[in-house]
């Protein structure tokens, strides 16, 4: 029989079993004896009594030394085989080592998961005699992959070099599958290792079904790469857009739920937002075992178009996924629609959280006005674009009207009465009741295309 220890380190322990021997020397006492004939008879009962007292010190002694002796033991791990070398029984051996690389190995073992079980793959490919064969699988494979068992230690040594973490759950199936494939060829001993974390991705889709070939006479043995406390276990589960629709210049409400899926709490977390790889805000939290919270956050987007967002946890020792992407279409312009009829009516979206909207909605009327090519700083004054010192009319002119204020000796506007507001997508479907219209010489139109100004004339 043969032995090795998974941490040897832990062997130094031993030391403290002289502990209990040292503890029973120094206390002994050191009597002066005194002989008084008169308690001769009653010294004889003592020691008969003494002899069984004694007894069982020394076995209590006995017992303190090996429970640390036994308590160092079990700290090192030890592994115990019979037979030549590791392996038991006689001939050459045929050895699968199912050598686990995902993602959660990064955290197993206080950080230093994957470092050790490949100290341990190394322990055992060492460990082989010069007849016996071996093969090494990584537990992240298609099952489309070729494998073969190979009987130099220096190839094999090199192979286990060469695995790194993959990103992904461990396929357990496919990975058993190919040892059993490669143990159907005849050999003296047979025998599968598989070094894990046991973690619970990728074991919670495996089956002993879902294996084609299956022998359950070849030994199958499990070496556990564990950690002292589990890790904490975080991740950004979703993020919510408040509100109906992102606007240029405009209160964004985003909120990020966080889930603990762990049993410790998770404490001080930083969650922190980035828009366009640059930071916007960042908050503290904590988050109960096996519970969630949600992070509110609120910036603004200065430019239209498609914006790319990060949420990430940032903490020592956070298991999971640590970030969360997302992104946003930032408008910067209404849409309206004019629809002919009797009474004519206009249908526009709306920002809820608009300025526009807000004005609208309270006093129940708004007024339309198309723009011409000269008003393009105007229209990038309504759109949060330009400062605009002094209120969005000063410097121009413009007069009041029962439903609004309007440019002064433009001609064209409508007058509206708000009818209906529902959602529609990230935004306010608006529809309305013209009351009043004005109508001048046609201008061309001021057209927003693709993010610039445009203008339609006559062919």
């Amino acid at each position: 029989m043969s032995v090795f220890f998974l941490y040897p380190i832990y062997l130094a322990g031993l030391m403290a079993a002289s502990l209990p021997i040292l503890i029973h020397l120094l206390n002994r006492r050191k009597l002066k004896r005194v002989r008084f004939p008169a308690v001769r008879f009653v010294l004889l009962s003592q020691k008969r009594i003494s002899r069984s007292y004694r007894l069982r010190h020394w076995l209590l002694l006995a017992l303190r030394t090996l429970a640390v002796i036994l308590l160092a033991l079990l700290l090192a791990n030890p592994i115990f085989q019979t037979g030549a070398g590791l392996f038991a029984g006689g001939g050459p051996v045929s050895l699968v080592v199912l050598l686990d690389n995902s993602l959660s190995m990064t955290w197993s073992g206080d950080g230093d998961g994957f470092k050790k079980a490949k100290e341990v793959a190394r322990l055992l490919i060492s460990s082989l005699n010069d007849s016996d064969r071996a093969a090494l699988i990584p537990t992240n494979i298609s099952g489309k992959e070729s494998f073969r068992l190979k009987g130099e230690k220096e190839v094999l040594l090199k192979e286990l070099d060469g695995i790194e973490i993959a990103d992904g759950t461990t396929n357990l199936s496919a990975a058993l599958g190919k040892a059993y494939e490669l143990l159907n060829e005849p050999a003296g001993q047979k025998e599968i290792r598989l070094i894990t974390d046991l973690g619970l991705t990728g074991w919670d889709q495996f089956s002993i079904s879902s294996l084609k070939q299956y022998d359950p006479s070849i030994p199958f043995k499990t070496i556990h790469i564990g950690r002292k406390q589990p890790p904490l276990n975080g991740t950004v589960r979703e993020v919510r857009l408040g509100g109906q629709g992102v606007g240029v210049n405009l209160p964004l409400n985003l909120e990020a739920v966080v889930t603990n899926f762990g049993d410790q709490e998770i404490k001080d977390l930083l969650v922190q937002l980035s828009i366009d790889g640059q930071a916007k805000e960042q908050k503290l939290t904590s988050i109960p075992p096996r519970g969630e919270t949600s992070i509110s956050f609120q910036t603004r987007l200065t430019q239209p178009g498609a914006h790319v967002g990060q949420v990430t946890l940032k903490k020592d020792g956070l298991a999971g996924n640590p970030a969360a992407h997302f992104a946003l279409d930032a408008q910067d312009k209404l849409k309206v629609l004019v629809v002919d009829g009797d009474p004519p009516r206009l249908v526009g979206l709306l920002d809820d959280e608009s300025d526009l909207w807000a004005a609208a909605s309270a006093a129940g009327r708004f007024t339309v006005q198309p723009l011409g090519p000269a008003d393009r700083q105007f229209a990038d004054r309504f759109a949060g674009l330009m400062p605009a010192p002094g209120g969005l009319f000063s410097g121009y002119g413009w007069e009041p009207t029962d439903w609004g204020p309007v440019l002064a000796g433009r001609g064209s506007w409508a007058g509206c009465r708000l009818d209906t507001a529902h959602t529609l997508g990230w935004a306010l479907l608006v529809q309305a009741t013209i009351e009043r219209i004005e109508l001048a010489d046609p201008v061309p139109p001021l057209v927003h295309h693709r993010g610039r100004y445009t203008e339609l004339r006559d062919s």
